[in-house]
C-alpha cells in the first residue's frame, strides 16, 4: 500500500510538472523566440512532446530518460532546478555526474565513444567522489552489488567505487 501511495504521489508530481512546463513555455518562451530561431522552437517542441511520451509510456515504472530529458529542457529554457535523491548523496552523485558529462561532451563536440571514459573519470576522481569521504569516511559510494545491478546503466558507479561495507553514517 505504501509503495502504491508513493507511486500515485510521484505521478501527480510528474503530471503537474508537465502541465506547468508547457504553460511556462507557452507564456514565456514561445512568444520570445524570434522567427529566426525556428530550430530552437522545433527542438524544444520535439523535446517536450518526447518527454510527455516517455511519461505516458513508463507510468508504471521509473525512466531515467525522462529525468535526463527534463534536465536538458530545463537547461535549454534557463530554468532553475534541483536534483536530489532522498538522502542527497550517491544517487544524486550519479545523476549529477551524468549531467555534467553530457554538458561537457556537448560543449566540446565529443564523440559518443568518448562519453563513457569521461563519465567514469568524473565518478572516480570528481568532486562527488570526494564527497563520499566526507559522508562516510571512505572513498566508496554507498551502493551494494544488488543495488548497482538494479540501477539504470547511466547511473551505475564504476567498478571498485562502491560497496565493500561502505555504509552511510
Amino acid at each position: 500500500k505504501q509503495w502504491y501511495q508513493r507511486r500515485v504521489r510521484e505521478d501527480k508530481i510528474c503530471e503537474q510538472f508537465l502541465t506547468e512546463l508547457q504553460s511556462y513555455i507557452d507564456k514565456y518562451i514561445t512568444p520570445n523566440i524570434s522567427i529566426f530561431d525556428f530550430k530552437v522552437e522545433n527542438s524544444l517542441t520535439s523535446n517536450v512532446e518526447q518527454l510527455k511520451y516517455l511519461y505516458k509510456a513508463t507510468k508504471r515504472g521509473k525512466c531515467s530518460n525522462f529525468i535526463v530529458l527534463a534536465e536538458r529542457i530545463g537547461r535549454d529554457i534557463g530554468c532553475v532546478r534541483f536534483t536530489s535523491c532522498k538522502s542527497a548523496k550517491d544517487r544524486t552523485s550519479m545523476s549529477l555526474t551524468y549531467e555534467y558529462c553530457n554538458i561537457l561532451c556537448k560543449q566540446h563536440d565529443f564523440e559518443k565513444d568518448d562519453i563513457p571514459p569521461v563519465l567514469e573519470q568524473f565518478r572516480r576522481d570528481g568532486t562527488r567522489y570526494h564527497n563520499t569521504f566526507k559522508n562516510i569516511g571512505s572513498y566508496k559510494y554507498c551502493f551494494n552489488k544488488l543495488q548497482v545491478k538494479m540501477l539504470p546503466p547511466i547511473y551505475k558507479p564504476p567498478p571498485g567505487t562502491f560497496g565493500d561495507g561502505a555504509q552511510q553514517t
